[in-house]
């Protein structure tokens, strides 16, 4: 489920590349683009790295348990 959603993501991601690219192109130049779009990469990555826990050393096992724990105690 979660491969279909990532490979989803990347067509679409993909998609408004190639089709804002000729307007921005007008308007922004072609650095411009460039810069444009690294920014919104280095927003994502930031949103990534804030978001996503580390899992590096922990079994799958322990993965979930801590995912649980997180979700309990928001409902406390």
């Amino acid at each position: 489920m979660t491969n279909s959603l990532a490979v989803s993501f990347t067509c679409l991601c993909s998609f408004l590349t190639s089709h804002t690219y000729q307007g921005l192109k007008g308007d922004l130049g072609e650095a411009g683009i460039f810069w444009l779009y690294g920014a919104i990469s280095v927003v994502g990555l930031a949103f990534i790295a804030a978001t996503v826990p580390e899992t590096k050393g922990k079994t799958e096992a322990e993965v979930r348990n801590g995912k649980r724990k997180k979700e309990t105690c928001g409902k406390l």
